[in-house]
């Protein structure tokens, strides 16, 4: 599992408050990722659909789920290319 996080410090924040932050979005984001709305199994990557979505299936209740993915692009660590 990958998740892209961009956070900017604000005033206020502190390093540790972004830490907490973005531990807290991965927590929730393991919670409800992968899960079948229907019966609650592990779904699994069947196939990309198109550039936006991907199809994933839960092998329990045999319903395939379309899910819509998003890429960031981070240009602050941009390379150019030799």
């Amino acid at each position: 599992m990958f998740i892209l996080v961009n956070y900017h410090l604000r005033e206020g924040m502190t390093m540790n408050t972004i830490k907490a932050n973005i531990e807290s979005d991965i927590e929730y984001s393991e919670r409800i990722q992968e899960l079948c709305p229907k019966c609650q199994s592990h779904l699994e990557h069947d196939r990309n659909l198109d550039w936006e979505n991907e199809i994933w299936i839960c092998a329990n209740c045999n319903t395939e789920f379309s899910v819509h993915i998003e890429f960031v692009r981070d240009w602050e660590d941009i390379e150019e290319v030799e």
